[in-house]
């Protein structure tokens, strides 16, 4: 075919497409096979609930793992915990060795189902200090650094639930499940935490899928949490410091008083004994 002089011929790929494949339009919009892996959105975003957004937009310890557990409770899990290690609450530079016999964690924030925090709070409360031997799943966590996945509560938090709980069929509930998932919590490539989540049976157990999700929530609540450390500790050192630098009550001293007058000019004189003038 002749050109147009002074236009250059057309490439291979302006040219018409081949009869039978229909080339999308820029602004049309395209079906799923038509985008890459990288471009397809995550499966799963919609695994934790709004709450997971929320994580670390509160400078406080409390409200964070309030966060992460609703972010979990229900749609990932059917009961999710947050612990934090007593010695990284007291001290950041003070981490738990790999080997150590025991663990002491505190709990941050607790939630069964759609229950409210203060329906478990005589059976779990939140500030409990609890100790963990070596064998149990959540030292071994700490210690590993990464997720454990078993498909029933270990014996001994199943021990210690029972003890704690008199007979309370709830708890009997909670310790039936058929997942049960300890996800680590890393600053910095240091354990200072655990998550522990749980299923029931009526529903499938974790996938590994499910395990990365976990992982990469841990990850974003350690940040969180750490950042609400730092700014607490701040924050009580801060008002310490203002505390001390604040003047103190004005005393009276007994036996001496003082005055003053104003004199015209030219008659001014001192006393030795009042210390006015005039």
């Amino acid at each position: 075919m002749p050109t147009t002089h002074g236009e250059p011929p057309a490439s291979p790929r302006a040219r018409s497409p081949t009869p039978g494949k229909a080339r999308p339009l820029r602004n049309e919009p395209r079906s799923r096979t038509d985008l890459s892996p990288a471009a397809l959105p995550s499966p799963r975003r919609s695994v934790f609930s709004p709450a997971a957004d929320a994580i670390g937009s509160e400078l406080d310890l409390g409200l964070t793992g309030s966060h992460v557990v609703h972010a979990l409770t229900p749609g990932f899990c059917d009961a999710a915990s947050i612990y934090l290690l007593e010695r990284w609450l007291r001290d950041e530079n003070a981490y738990a060795v790999a080997q150590a016999p025991r663990i002491e964690a505190r709990r941050l924030a607790l939630r069964v189902g759609t229950d409210a925090v203060e329906d478990w709070e005589g059976v779990l409360p939140v500030g409990e200090v609890i100790v963990f031997p070596r064998e149990t799943p959540y030292a071994r966590a700490l210690a590993a650094g990464h997720a454990q996945l078993l498909d029933r509560i270990d014996p001994h938090t199943s021990q210690r639930l029972s003890a704690s709980g008199g007979g309370d069929a709830r708890v009997e509930d909670l310790l039936h499940v058929s997942s049960f998932l300890v996800v680590p919590l890393q600053l910095r490539g240091t354990a200072v935490g655990f998550v522990a989540c749980s299923r029931t049976p009526d529903r499938a157990p974790f996938r590994p899928a499910d395990v990365v999700a976990a992982e990469a929530l841990g990850a974003r609540a350690a940040t969180a949490l750490d950042n609400a450390r730092r700014y607490e500790r701040e924050r009580r050192t801060a008002l310490a410091i203002r505390g001390s630098l604040l003047p103190g009550t004005a005393q009276e001293v007994e036996g001496s008083a003082s005055r003053t007058a104003v004199c015209p000019p030219g008659r001014a004189t001192s006393s030795a004994v009042t210390g006015s003038t005039c």
